[in-house]
């Protein structure tokens, strides 16, 4: 077994109403570092972390589980919460240990009931709050009318880090806003291929890269300078900045895909190592 640094371990709660996805995430993050061989579903009862015979009876989680896996130089702890708030414990155990949140938002529901109570108790914990517009893959979904939902009620700190690029109705691909790369989407597989970024979405790309330069800007005087100065950050100053940002929840960055179609998930993950804080970044617990 590896031994990985502090630094590069990342302990992630995932939280969120039930149905939102948080199983069928988990299950495409182990099947991507190749922990199974296939992926399982809630409604055939094997996936991994939904272990318990009750759980596989009534298709849903009751427990907090987790599960680990090596993704490049990292090691990521997941940890599978109850969407049912008859097991408030056992969420409030997965959060209690984690240094960040994903909070899964259906794209064809928008915020729920079940998402707000996860980030007031994320925010109450001091836990960083990041958002996956899940279930992507699935008839109705409207990733800009559930960003829209989290954005009326959190306000602008939360940011779109991924745009995903439609087909009509379908997601086919997705944008990597920090890096302004774009990629294509094998529906089979999942797996992504650079591809150029449509000319209809530039300017919606330029307008989240600017909102996410301003509220980086907030956290540091320095930078504040830069920006009004017009000078671009450097890749490390960005770096910086966004660790800042979400570790104090001035930034809450949204995701998007289909943990069932495994659609963009490795893209998230690779991400979220980024910009995810380190079991070091956090305060000591008191």
């Amino acid at each position: 077994m590896k031994n990985y640094p502090t630094e590069k371990i990342r302990n992630m709660v995932l939280l969120g109403h039930g149905g939102s996805g948080k199983t069928a995430f988990a299950e495409a993050v182990l099947y991507n570092a190749k922990i199974i061989d296939r992926m399982g579903k809630a409604t055939d009862g094997n996936t991994v972390l939904d272990f318990d015979p009750e759980e596989i009876r009534r298709q849903i989680s009751l427990n907090t589980s987790t599960a680990a896996c090596p993704w490049g130089d990292f090691k990521l702890n997941l940890i599978d919460t109850p969407g049912d708030f008859d097991f408030l414990g056992e969420v409030m155990q997965g959060i209690r240990v984690a240094d960040a949140a994903l909070i899964m938002i259906s794209a064809k529901d928008g915020l729920s009931v079940g998402a707000e109570k996860a980030v007031r108790l994320s925010e109450k914990a001091g836990v960083p709050v990041l958002f996956m517009i899940s279930r992507m893959d699935e008839a109705n979904a409207d990733f800009g009318k559930a960003l829209a939902s989290v954005q009326e009620k959190y306000g602008q700190r939360v940011v779109p880090f991924a745009l995903p690029i439609m087909t009509g109705t379908k997601m086919t691909g997705v944008i990597d806003v920090l890096s302004r790369k774009a990629y294509r989407l094998e529906e089979k597989t999942g797996a992504c291929s650079p591809c150029d970024i449509p000319a209809e979405q530039e300017d919606e790309l330029d307008e989240v890269c600017e909102s996410i330069n301003e509220l980086i800007a907030e956290n540091d005087e320095d930078l504040m300078e830069k920006y009004f100065s017009g000078e671009p950050f450097s890749d490390e100053e960005l770096e910086k900045g966004l660790r800042l940002a979400i570790d104090n929840g001035s930034i809450c960055p949204v995701f998007a895909g289909s943990g069932t179609a495994n659609w963009a998930i490795s893209f998230t993950v690779d991400k979220l190592m980024e910009v995810l804080p380190s079991p070091a970044d956090r305060k000591p617990v008191t």
